[in-house]
């Protein structure tokens, strides 16, 4: 892939949208990009890895499976909430879909950036505490017993980037699995959210039409 294609995708990063281009240039000469095929686990302990094309599922092994937790396309951000955590055990790991580039950016990088740029160290404080925000979202809709709670949730987090453009990138049978819920639950559910005009489907694509009250779905106030 081009530097110049590499460096619009890393200024599409919010964590790094308030780098200089020098900065930029600093990240592209230190960070180590790789290729990988589909079914391939993506190696990336102490590094931050950003999805340069293609696309790979982040899984989780949860009671002796790997369970998808979501799919990232290009643009994509990996372990940036865990890249200073010593804990290894139950950490969500990454496996190309498909062909897929990726780009490590090492964690002695990231200390360095966060040492010498007060901007940088802001936001990724700012990240991680939406990070936290979600985590907590996430218990209380898998705790919740609600189908569409936990659907709620999952849109929610694939809409990191808050557009309201959402593309599963999964049938809704493979999601249902993911959820670990009934299929016919989450035809119910899905059904609901769009009766109610929070969101609309078209096929693999869902968009978000009120963000509000999909999050208080999400919670469980609605």
């Amino acid at each position: 892939m081009k530097t110049s294609a590499i460096t619009e995708i890393l200024k599409s990063i919010p964590i790094f949208s308030s780098l200089s281009e020098n900065d930029i240039n600093g990240i592209m000469i230190s960070s180590e990009a790789k290729t990988y095929k589909c079914g391939d686990e993506v190696k990336s302990e102490g590094c931050i890895t950003v999805i340069l094309s293609g696309n790979a599922a982040v899984k989780k092994e949860v009671g002796g499976k790997a369970i998808i937790m979501r799919m990232m396309d290009a643009g994509g951000i990996f372990g940036v909430a865990s890249l200073f955590s010593e804990e290894e055990e139950g950490v969500s790991f990454l496996e190309a879909s498909k062909k897929t580039d990726v780009l490590f950016i090492p964690k002695t990088l990231i200390l360095q950036l966060v040492r010498s740029n007060g901007d940088f160290a802001e936001t990724y404080i700012r990240f991680l505490t939406s990070r936290i925000k979600f985590l907590n979202l996430r218990i209380k809709a898998y705790t919740s017993g609600s189908t569409e709670a936990k659907l709620a949730f999952h849109l929610l987090m694939l809409d990191e980037d808050g557009n309201g453009r959402v593309d599963i990138g999964v049938s809704l049978i493979k999601l249902a699995e993911m959820l670990d819920i009934g299929r016919a639950s989450l035809y119910r559910a899905m059904d609901a959210l769009c009766e109610k005009d929070i969101i609309s489907r078209d096929g693999h694509s869902v968009l978000i039409k009120d963000r509000k009250l999909l999050s208080a779905v999400a919670d469980g106030n609605f």
